[in-house]
């Protein structure tokens, strides 16, 4: 019996069409228009050098997190290059997640006295460790993306004044004023299917973007597109903590700023739901513009699905698709309030102001005069002994949520201060003091990828807790914490249950409230127990008078003061 449907999936192609491919892949769907570019258009490589970065022989002894080392000696991109010899940290690309145009500038390198300690990094027999190649190309500004990805490939600015790692490799431009352009066609559905060809499996290595063809030849090409989109991206991205050019909280900003927390997030909110548009108009215009020139309008359209404009302030970027609108709303609301949170605990250890744009005191051993000295009169200061006692209950007057009330009562209205808790409340799900004692942590931990700056001292079950800042830590801080707080603390427990035998003893309670009072003099008695023994290891540490040096980065110093910290995966023994 005869088929008569047609045959689907099905392909004819020349063999001779795939030689022009490069690296001739038979891949018989590859639509004929982009066999013919593949043929007429010159390669990337043509017009840019892409190079891989540096590969440093151990990340952990050469690279941190920007944000542990003190501030002081980093050299950010805005930084005049004439000064870098007086500087041991760089910033430095290192690929990341899937984000176009600006962002992912997480890492700086050590690369103090033009790189010494790398170059001259060997084993025991001399033979050197690291690769320090392509570092003629350091600080010139370029285009960098991750070379493996799980996702589609993403291409972000790289600033001048940057170094870069192996796995943030970087094109290069002959001419700058080619620069905007080919970042707009890198970033584009074209070029989403041209490595779809020629690296189907998701390595974008340094060969496959070379090979991609360029028709350079786009007379309605637009570089104020891409500049728009560029700053849209930059603006969002500073607009976090992970930034080294975060300034102030948007929140805060004036603009945003209507006295209720409430009306201050749904104007941001809208805000970035105009912004979030603006950004996929404008892909969708480079897109189209692209598409025309390579003749693929029959194989491609311009869309670009929400979660593919790649802004953490976009929720369907940052959390998936796979959620409802009203669901997406909550992770945002929730999340945005969390790093609120975060930011007021920024400003009451002094890394932040309320009256001066990103960092204060972000260098080793910085306290409240050095604050002081930048800031002579703020709106809000800054804890003065830079140790915050967090406990279940409400046992000092300077604790962490008494403190964060305190910010919030001046960053906003004072005469909605409750009423600006309450939605913070609502949108995180918990009352302040719980979510400071169960979740502000772990979200610090996560948001600074488990190399905290803030650390949680705490006895074994959490009786006593208290947050420091890692950059305002000294010899002394372990000391004063143990004579100002715990030492205090459990007098104030033995005073408790002094007063809760009495009202046992001469209360004249009933059958309910004796139990209850029993059973809290239980647990006073139980937490007077645990901090008893735990206080030898206070003061252990205290005594050793332990020095850091934030050089070594929080996984190094993290082990130093371990045994009173809140174990943290990856950084505990």
């Amino acid at each position: 019996m005869s088929n008569k449907n047609p045959v689907h999936n099905f392909f004819r192609a020349s063999a001779e069409d795939f030689t022009k491919i490069p690296g001739n892949p038979v891949a018989y769907w590859i639509p004929k228009k982009m066999r013919e570019n593949f043929s007429a258009q010159r390669k990337l490589s043509f017009y840019a050098n892409v190079r891989q970065g540096i590969k440093t022989g151990n990340n952990d002894k050469h690279l941190r997190y920007w944000f542990e080392v003190a501030s002081e000696t980093i050299f950010f991109p805005h930084y005049n290059i004439n000064c870098k010899v007086h500087y041991k940290w760089f910033t430095c690309t290192k690929g990341g997640n899937f984000k176009k145009w600006y962002g992912n500038y997480e890492y700086v390198l050590n690369w103090e006295d033009d790189g010494y300690e790398i170059k001259n990094y060997v084993n025991n027999n001399g033979k050197l460790l690291s690769r320090p190649q392509n570092t003629k190309y350091f600080f010139h500004e370029g285009i960098t993306w991750s070379s493996i990805s799980s996702s589609d490939p993403s291409f972000r600015l790289f600033r001048k004044n940057m170094t870069f790692e192996s796995k943030g490799s970087v094109i290069f431009v002959h001419d700058d004023k080619k620069l905007l352009f080919l970042q707009g066609l890198l970033n584009s559905k074209v070029t989403k299917l041209i490595l779809k060809i020629i690296s189907p499996t998701l390595d974008f290595s340094e060969g496959s973007i070379s090979r991609i063809p360029v028709n350079i030849d786009i007379i309605n090409f637009d570089e104020k597109l891409i500049t728009n989109l560029l700053n849209i991206a930059k603006s969002i991205w500073d607009s976090y903590e992970q930034s080294f050019d975060f300034k102030l909280f948007p929140l805060i900003v004036n603009e945003y700023n209507l006295f209720t927390i409430e009306k201050s997030y749904n104007n941001l909110y809208n805000y970035w739901n105009e912004i979030t548009e603006k950004t996929k108009q404008l892909e969708e215009q480079n897109n189209r513009i692209f598409i025309e020139a390579y003749g693929l309008q029959d194989e491609l359209t311009p869309d670009v699905p929400l979660e593919e404009i790649t802004l953490t302030c976009n929720p369907y970027y940052r959390y998936g698709n796979n959620k409802s609108e009203e669901e997406l709303e909550a992770l945002l609301l929730s999340d945005t309030m969390r790093e609120l949170v975060s930011y007021a605990v920024g400003c009451i250890f002094g890394r932040y102001s309320l009256d001066k744009e990103g960092l204060v005191l972000a260098n080793a051993g910085e306290g409240i005069e050095e604050y002081l000295r930048q800031i002579p009169a703020p709106s809000l200061t800054p804890d003065e002994s830079g140790i915050l006692p967090l406990t279940e209950e409400d046992d000092f007057s300077d604790d962490l949520p008494t403190q964060v009330r305190r910010f919030i009562r001046t960053a906003f209205s004072g005469e909605h201060a409750e009423q600006n808790i309450r939605f913070i409340e609502d949108a995180v799900g918990k009352d302040l003091r719980t979510f400071l004692l169960r979740d502000f942590y772990k979200d610090h931990i996560k948001r600074y990828k488990k190399r905290p700056i803030y650390w949680m001292i705490s006895s074994p079950k959490g009786s006593f807790r208290a947050l420091i800042y890692l950059h305002r830590y000294t010899p002394d801080t372990v000391g004063r914490l143990l004579n100002e707080y715990v030492r205090p603390f459990m007098s104030k427990l033995q005073n408790k249950m002094d007063n809760e035998q009495h009202q046992l003893t001469y209360g004249g309670l009933g059958r309910a409230e004796q139990n209850r009072v029993q059973k809290s003099m239980e647990k006073h008695r139980a937490d007077l127990r645990e901090i008893s023994d735990w206080e030898r290891q206070v003061y252990d540490i205290a005594s050793k008078r332990i020095v850091l040096d934030l050089d070594d980065g929080v996984k190094v110093n993290y082990q130093k003061l371990g045994p009173i910290l809140e174990p943290v995966k990856g950084l505990n023994m």
